[in-house]
């Protein structure tokens, strides 16, 4: 309550903030952080940092690197707020991973 009055948002008597209920919030995650090239960007150097681990690095051998950043890319632009609006042509639209395809390749069946 302190900090509403020293912010100086009073309402009448009590020291309550004064809540504006007409405020939307137009601008996405997305949006904010820079759109798809900052989540590309991200997206890249997460699994730069993956592949040289020794210890993730099998659970990656043999994928397409490029179409799983890519796929990956779009997923994370679309939790984000990207949507559709991020690009026609960059949306996700692959399987959600499963358990099998998480595990490292020599569990696989």
């Amino acid at each position: 309550m302190r900090r509403a009055a020293a912010q100086g948002e009073r309402n009448g008597a009590e020291d309550r903030p004064t809540v504006n209920r007409e405020r939307t919030v137009s601008q996405t995650l997305f949006d904010k952080y820079g759109g798809f090239a900052t989540v590309s960007r991200i997206v890249s150097a997460f699994y730069d940092e993956v592949l040289e681990s020794e210890q993730l690095r099998p659970y990656f051998r043999g994928l397409d690197m490029r179409r799983l950043v890519d796929h990956q890319t779009k997923f994370i632009a679309a939790l984000m707020g990207g949507g559709r609006r991020a690009s026609p042509t960059r949306r996700w639209s692959g399987p959600m991973p499963t358990s099998t395809s998480m595990s490292p390749p020599s569990t696989r069946r």
